[in-house]
């Protein structure tokens, strides 16, 4: 119960940083608590464990969105997923999906600076960030990159990369074990444009 304090206390935080925000949707005996709701691109949902044995597990989602397949039970109670593409999304509770215990949503691109940047997917994996941040990353151009991680007030707290990079797929990898525990920023920088991604670690 306390970790879901500690998210929530983060949650509105980071509401006084960005836009964005965490949707919950309570897991229970054959339902998900809303089951149809709309995101805005860089949003989190928040699955949490009311009881019973479930998965929440994406079964068609937008190209270039991470699929995902989590356990929600009595010893995984949540799982959050940061939504980073535009898009309808379905997922189902692979135990009982046939009893109607499916859900959906929606999200919609929002406007504004840090969200996109043409020619640019950026991915994580996974999130929550256990210790290893994965990222993927596709650029049509070549251009000079620089990502680093924020916390919550903005202040720098690693500098991941920085150098000129060219257009295709990258796929990074970032321990993250020495930090502690909390929601950071991370930021894609490439000459005048940003984009911003939520972490939970």
């Amino acid at each position: 119960m306390k970790k879901i304090y500690i998210i929530l206390i983060a949650a509105f935080l980071f509401s006084g940083v960005s836009r964005a925000a965490i949707t919950m949707v309570n897991v229970s005996d054959n339902v998900f608590t809303p089951n149809n709701f709309t995101v805005t691109v860089g949003d989190t949902v928040l699955w949490m464990w009311v009881n019973g044995t479930h998965t929440t597990t994406s079964t068609t989602i937008p190209v270039g969105a991470a699929a995902w397949d989590q356990m929600i039970d009595q010893n995984s109670t949540m799982y959050s997923y940061v939504v980073s593409t535009a898009g309808t999304y379905n997922y189902r509770c692979t135990f009982h999906f046939q009893m109607g215990m499916i859900g959906q949503f929606t999200a919609e691109q929002a406007s504004g600076i840090g969200e996109n940047i043409s020619g640019v997917n950026l991915n994580v994996f996974a999130n929550p960030v256990n210790q290893q941040l994965q990222i993927n990353l596709k650029s049509t151009k070549n251009a000079e990159w620089t990502i680093v991680l924020n916390d919550i007030t903005g202040r720098q707290v690693k500098l991941l990369l920085s150098g000129n990079q060219i257009a295709g797929d990258h796929h990074l990898q970032y321990d993250l074990a020495d930090l502690p525990r909390g929601m950071y920023l991370l930021k894609l920088s490439m000459g005048s444009d940003e984009l911003v991604r939520k972490i939970i670690l």
